[in-house]
C-alpha cells in the first residue's frame, strides 16, 4: 500500500492580511501575506494615515449608529426604556470607538 502525497498548498492565506507601516518594504511579503492599503481590526478600519483611520471609522460608526436609532424609534417604548435604549446599546459603541481614536 503507497501513501498518497499532498499536494503543496503555495497559495496565500486568505485569513491573514497585513497593512505596511511607516516605510516599510511592501515588495517582500513575509510567509506569503500580502500587504493591503486598508484593513479592518475589531470593528476598526486601519490605514497608514492615523487621522484617515479615525475619520473612515467614526463615519461608519455614526452611520450605524443612526441607523439603530431610526429602528428604535419605530418602537412603541416609554421614556424610561428610551433613555435606558440609548445609554445601553447606542452610546455603548461610540465609548467603545473612543478607546482608540478620538471623536473628530
Amino acid at each position: 500500500m503507497t501513501k498518497k502525497k499532498l499536494p503543496v498548498q503555495e497559495s496565500i492565506p486568505t485569513k491573514s492580511r497585513a497593512i505596511a507601516l511607516g516605510s516599510w518594504d511592501k515588495s517582500t511579503p513575509i510567509m506569503y501575506i500580502q500587504y493591503h492599503d486598508e484593513i479592518k481590526i475589531l470593528g476598526f478600519n486601519m490605514t497608514n494615515n492615523t487621522k484617515e483611520s479615525a475619520n473612515k471609522s467614526w463615519s461608519v460608526l455614526t452611520a450605524k449608529i443612526r441607523a439603530q436609532a431610526q429602528d428604535a424609534y419605530r418602537r412603541a417604548l416609554n421614556l424610561e426604556y428610551r433613555i435606558r435604549y440609548v445609554k445601553d446599546y447606542l452610546l455603548v459603541r461610540a465609548w467603545f470607538m473612543t478607546q482608540i481614536y478620538p471623536p473628530p
